[in-house]
């Protein structure tokens, strides 16, 4: 599963936890930005294999034992809270969901990985087993007894194993997807990995494929047979049509189902903006403070280091916000700012190509992360710096053909027309509305624009104001006529 940050990635699966048992696992480092925390002594243990021969029957050996006591311990708390409790099925389910699914208590959940790894250290294994050997022998009985038991409870049970933040297993994730890849497709207990920095376009299956992959927000498919080596590809996967997921506007489009009435004034506020994009605005509320908000939109547009002016990723992800830019689909260094746009600069991934070689990609409007663009382009000591990035935007980019320039004349006409409504915008409060004809002063000089008309216009216009801070994608042409 991957996507852009704060798509509702981790969200899904503990919302999926109310519904199906799930075990949930971790693996974001101690300060860094991102909901939920993690699993501090599973972060550490996956830290130090991926440093070994990650791909060697040994590491295959230690997480096979790993699968085996997290699943044998998921089985024993399981019996153990149903027991002190008195819980009948139902309950057992809703205790262990809010015992284990953020926001649970971070002790519970640092007790239970003790007790995991405590488990993995007493499993008897070989190192020179392959990997068929070592589910056969070590995974799958702790698999079957714990189905077993949800059996009991639901019929035909279905659990969920799911991993966050999965690129910082590394190539610990392949040797995951080999020992799965061995269950039989009658075992119902699924696993998913998910992160915002899995390199989409290197995890994305081919049809040529053969190795089990993991599904793709938006981008699921199903193993026809299971694959049971690396070096034995024989066997073809099925793949589904690629199957593209956006929890986006979801406040707003809650909010619309009953007429409401607002001011003009709340629609400038924090509050409201936050409705629009991705959930993860509205959960920082009511928390969050306009500024703190804004400043978190900047750091997340920058992966959370400085702004660089002369970084195409960093101005690609900035002005992509502003002035819709849109990639070009085709060669290397394009494939990989596209990669680099969804996994560190919150660009969206919205789909994929029939053959799944092209993904493509989307800046839709977000008002916060509008916000910090231009907190980013303007609130800042370096001098020039709107020049340096419209530099980098010609150089790096649109000479180097990575970006779409549309139209002869229309990424400028974009540029100029949102350069001259934030050089109107007194102190940079960019969601006030401003004169229309100080917009038209500052586009065109002051009043060369209107000629021998200017008094007629500023007759005509002095009560007319303007309010935009980005450009958009519409759907559907606007209509030429205005229906207002």
């Amino acid at each position: 599963m991957v996507q852009s940050s704060g798509t509702g990635k981790s969200c899904m699966l503990t919302e999926a936890g109310r519904r199906i048992f799930t075990l949930p696992i971790c693996l974001r480092k101690s300060g860094d930005l991102g909901y939920p925390p993690g699993d501090l002594e599973v972060v550490k243990y996956f830290a130090t294999l991926s440093k070994v021969d990650h791909l060697s029957f040994t590491t295959h050996s230690i997480i096979a034992c790993f699968i085996a006591a997290a699943h044998t311990t998921m089985l024993e708390w399981l019996k153990r809270m149903q027991a002190e409790n008195n819980l009948d099925g139902l309950q057992l389910h809703t205790h262990w969901h809010k015992v284990m699914e953020p926001p649970g208590a971070q002790d519970e959940w640092e007790h239970f990985f003790a007790e995991v790894f405590k488990a993995k250290a007493e499993i008897p294994h070989d190192p020179t087993v392959i990997a068929e050997g070592l589910y056969k022998t070590i995974v799958k009985k702790a698999t079957a007894n714990l189905m077993g038991f949800l059996n009991t409870i639901y019929t035909r049970a279905l659990s969920v194993t799911y991993f966050d933040e999965a690129h910082k297993l590394g190539s610990c994730l392949w040797v995951f997807l080999h020992l799965l890849s061995i269950q039989e497709s009658s075992i119902r207990l699924w696993y998913v990995f998910m992160g915002t920095k899995l390199s989409f376009p290197h995890n994305a299956p081919r049809p040529s494929n053969r190795q089990p992959s993991f599904f793709t927000l938006g981008y699921t498919w199903l193993m026809e047979k299971a694959v049971h080596s690396l070096r034995h590809r024989l066997e073809l996967a099925q793949l589904l049509p690629p199957y593209i997921v956006l929890s986006f506007d979801q406040r707003v489009i809650a909010k619309n189902q009953a007429a409401v009435s607002v001011s003009m004034g709340h629609l400038q506020t924090i509050e409201h903006l936050a409705q629009c994009g991705r959930p993860l605005w509205s959960a920082l509320l009511p928390e969050a403070k306009h500024n703190e908000m804004v400043s978190f939109a900047s750091l997340k547009l920058t992966n959370g280091v400085s702004f660089d002016s002369m970084n195409k990723d960093h101005v690609f992800a900035v002005l992509s916000q502003l002035i819709c830019l849109d990639l070009v689909l085709t060669g290397s260094e394009a494939v990989q700012l596209t990669d680099h746009s969804v996994t560190h600069h919150m660009r969206l991934l919205t789909g994929f190509s029939a053959n799944n070689e092209i993904s493509h990609t989307s800046s839709p409007s977000e008002p916060i992360l509008v916000q910090g663009s231009i907190d980013l382009l303007y609130n800042t000591s370096e001098t020039n710096r709107l020049a340096h990035v419209l530099d980098t935007l010609s150089n790096d980019l649109c000479s180097r053909e990575l970006i779409k320039k549309g139209a002869l004349g229309e990424l400028g006409a974009r540029i100029l027309l949102l350069i001259a409504r934030h050089f109107t915008t007194p102190c940079r409060d960019l969601l006030e509305p401003v004169r229309l004809l100080d917009f038209l002063c500052t586009l065109f000089g002051s009043n060369l624009w209107a000629g021998q008309n200017h008094q007629k216009f500023n007759a005509g216009l002095d009560s007319a104001y303007v309010n935009f801070t980005h450009w958009i994608v519409t759907k559907d042409l606007m209509p030429e006529v205005s229906n207002l």
